[in-house]
């Protein structure tokens, strides 16, 4: 059994941010994976503000399609159940020469949400334990659970935009490979 470990940091805007990382276990050619992640989205235009934390798991089996390399290279395809806690919060306000400011803040808290991942990639080993590598998935069977209904979920930590049923998503990874 062979362990191994990477961190995957996505910046993609100055705005949001993504942190992950990743742990899977070598049993032949399956690796059963897990990984963690924090996010935070905060972006104001003119008359609004929107801010959104959270962290995510996912827990899944993923197959390497390469028969045993002495390099360990892998070339692999696997599912995954993933989960999201989160709280986002959007403040406007309305400027009227005329009459009066407006503003309003709505506030969501202790909200989920879980989708199904189906993901295609590979790792190539490039310098003794260390490995580069690339991941693309598809997430779908989006499910989201919220206390409070005052707006419509925007953004969901490790899923991306909640307005799509399915989103694509693709990363590039370095992991260490514990010996």
């Amino acid at each position: 059994t062979v362990t191994a470990i990477f961190y995957d940091i996505l910046v993609f805007d100055p705005e949001k941010q993504l942190f992950e990382i990743s742990a899977d276990v070598d049993v032949y050619k399956m690796f059963l994976t897990v990984d963690y992640g924090m996010a935070s989205w905060n972006f104001s235009k003119n008359d609004f503000e929107y801010d959104n934390n959270g962290s995510y798991f996912k827990v899944g089996i993923d197959y390497n399609l390469v028969a045993r390399d002495p390099d360990l290279n892998v070339i692999y395809f696997g599912v995954k159940y993933a989960n999201s806690s989160f709280s986002e919060k959007f403040n406007y306000t309305i400027t009227d020469p005329f009459y009066y400011d407006y503003s309003e803040e709505f506030n969501k808290s202790n909200m989920s949400a879980y989708w199904i991942e189906a993901n295609f990639g590979m790792k190539v080993k490039v310098w003794k334990q260390l490995f580069l590598g690339w991941a693309g998935r598809i997430k779908f069977a989006r499910k989201v659970k919220s206390v409070n209904s005052s707006f419509d979920t925007y953004y969901i930590p490790g899923y991306g935009k909640a307005e799509y049923d399915s989103r694509w998503g693709f990363n590039f990874q370095i992991f260490y490979r514990i010996p």
